[in-house]
């Protein structure tokens, strides 16, 4: 099946009660600025906006931010995170936007510096840090296009219990709400890390579950049940979403990925190359570096499959935490992690990340390896094909 096939499928299941995109929607029309990944953060006097707002404007991720407020004269104030709004999760969500701050509320101008942290079953990541002294609105529109938070929401923990109904979820041990890190206090202190962050900036970290704060720890436990049975439940938005910005973005001609092409992985020489390229997905630049891109690519079947690359040593706070019992899998000498996606509707991903010492990686393919298509293209075939890229 073709990615366009596949798409009119997902429109049809749309049809069906696709409520997620439906709701995501009204806010994609009026804001084809803000493609792809954007963090940003404002001190916006006239509109008593002080906030920073992360988010992946085509796909679900589950994501958490903070916000630091600083008077005129760079006084500090306080902070502000997701945890008081997501308090069942410890601040993170599984959205496409994330969003710590005050609106009509602080008619000041002073400093904002925002703190934005994705997640992804084992793998943490600060992907930068911002900081804004007025509105910044040449990067978003009005903060008033960005208020439907809830409707486009979902508890982390929503597809675990799909999969495990009848078991009512644990509590959650209440996070911080005044933190600019999820990972804070770690048990374990890790050398060189920076004060507020725990962790150590522009570095791979690894660390046991044990180290972990109790309301990250209760999250990194849910996954680890969803990593050892190897797959999840999701609703078909999370599955459906992926297919329909892929088409969104490629139907447009693709996306220029800024700067310079050879800093990305070369895949000249693997069997990507022998794929169809369909082209790039909006990222993230820091200057004129990249420091997130998305190539997209069609398999002779017609099967879409993204590679995602984070360069976190080239963004301003970034970096990668993997929690050590959440890899299950290795690509080449490195410790992996791959599970399966699938919907009531029959749609499916497969996601399998790693990590080197210089970038986080990601392949999302749109196909269960535990189920394939052709019985070629199990998990053996795309550990393989991740082992061949040169990372």
């Amino acid at each position: 099946m073709s990615l366009w096939n596949s798409l009119r499928r997902t429109r049809a299941l749309l049809a069906a009660g696709g409520w997620a995109v439906l709701a995501l929607a009204p806010a994609w029309a009026g804001e084809a600025r803000v493609e792809g990944w954007n963090v940003v953060s404002r001190s916006c006097g006239r509109c008593g906006s002080q906030e920073s707002i992360t988010y992946k404007s085509f796909d679900h991720r589950v994501l958490w931010t903070a916000s630091a407020h600083y008077d005129a004269n760079g006084n500090w104030l306080h902070n502000v995170n997701t945890a008081a709004k997501a308090p069942a999760t410890g601040g993170w969500e599984d959205t496409w936007r994330s969003y710590a701050g005050h609106l009509g509320s602080e008619f000041w101008y002073g400093r904002v510096v925002g703190y934005h942290w994705a997640y992804d079953a084992g793998v943490v990541h600060p992907l930068r840090s911002t900081e804004a002294r007025d509105c910044n609105l040449g990067v978003h529109r009005s903060p008033a296009a960005f208020r439907s938070d809830a409707a486009c929401a979902m508890p982390l923990a929503a597809p675990l219990r799909a999969r495990d109904r009848g078991a009512a979820p644990a509590p959650v041990p209440s996070a911080p709400t005044d933190t600019v890190s999820p990972l804070v206090p770690l048990a374990r202190p890790l050398p060189g890390a920076d004060p507020a962050l725990g962790i150590p900036v522009g570095q791979l970290s690894v660390v046991s579950i044990d180290d972990l704060p109790p309301w990250m720890r209760a999250q990194a436990g849910q996954h680890l049940r969803t990593v050892a049975a190897g797959y999840e439940c999701v609703p078909t938005a999370v599955v459906s979403d992926t297919y329909e910005a892929i088409g969104r973005v490629l139907q447009r001609g693709g996306h220029a990925v800024a700067g310079d092409s050879r800093e990305l992985l070369p895949l000249r020489s693997t069997p990507l190359a022998e794929w169809k390229f369909l082209g790039n997905l909006p990222g993230m630049h820091a200057g004129d570096q990249t420091v997130i891109a998305t190539r997209v690519f069609e398999r002779s079947d017609g099967v879409p499959l993204t590679l995602e690359e984070f360069h976190y040593k080239r963004s301003p706070g970034g970096a990668v935490v993997r929690i050590r019992e959440l890899s299950n899998v290795r690509v080449g000498r490195h410790a992996a992690t791959l599970w399966v996606q699938r919907t009531s509707d029959g749609l499916s991903a497969t996601r399998l990340h790693w990590t080197t010492d210089e970038a986080h990686y990601t392949l999302v393919l749109l196909d269960d390896v535990d189920h394939p298509r052709q019985p070629q293209w199990d998990r053996p075939w795309l550990l393989h094909l991740a082992a061949s890229l040169p990372t």
